[in-house]
């Protein structure tokens, strides 16, 4: 049953974002479609729940990535700073294949857009990104090579749900700059070392 619902429409995006609950956990999941008239062409979930999951999908077959952007004023343009953490991208690695990046998402920052890609080097299309447990498990690469990125993904979720729950949005003045600046114009503003936040 749905805790909590919010739908942000326009003419040629539909988001959404609800909260759910069961007996021990709650279920956190972020879409949004994308329109040209009433043709749908492309979509992305982003899920938050014992695992992360993550999925693209398209009505074009040919494709081996699936990209959306994020201008300044779109609703997850600040949480997704805040994944970033000043890096230019991240790279997602899909648990369920075992090559690294045959299967991934990136999120990247250029210019003042942000973009989030799937991409599917494995031939099968299939843009979905699995992350296995939400907290620390060895059966997972992002804890294998010691990476950052589970707690990274919690700072985007929990900054998502206080946006549309609380209506707090909680952001620094790095990252209201950062919302226009580039990272080169970043670190010569506030001197950023950026080799010591990797």
């Amino acid at each position: 049953m749905a805790e909590f619902e919010k739908a942000i429409d326009t003419d040629e995006r539909k988001f959404r974002y609800g909260v759910t609950k069961d007996s021990y956990i709650a279920t956190q999941t972020i879409k949004e479609g994308f329109f040209e008239g009433d043709e749908f062409i492309k979509s992305y979930t982003l899920c938050r729940y014992d695992d992360f999951f993550f999925e693209g999908w398209n009505t074009k077959d040919n494709t081996k990535n699936l990209s959306f952007s994020f201008d300044v004023g779109h609703v997850l343009y600040l949480p997704l700073l805040h994944l970033l953490n000043y890096d230019d991208q991240l790279v997602i690695d899909d648990d369920d294949t075992l090559e690294t990046n045959k299967k991934c998402l990136v999120i990247k920052k250029k210019g003042p857009t942000i973009y989030l890609t799937f991409y599917d080097k494995t031939g099968d299309k299939d843009f979905r990104v699995f992350i296995k447990n939400i907290l620390y498990d060895l059966r997972s690469k992002i804890d294998r090579n010691n990476e950052d990125t589970k707690g990274r993904l919690h700072l985007f979720f929990n900054a998502v749900n206080s946006m549309f729950v609380t209506g707090y949005t909680q952001t620094t003045l790095e990252e209201q700059f950062a919302a226009v600046l580039p990272n080169e114009e970043m670190q010569k503003v506030f001197k950023i070392d950026y080799s010591k936040k990797k």
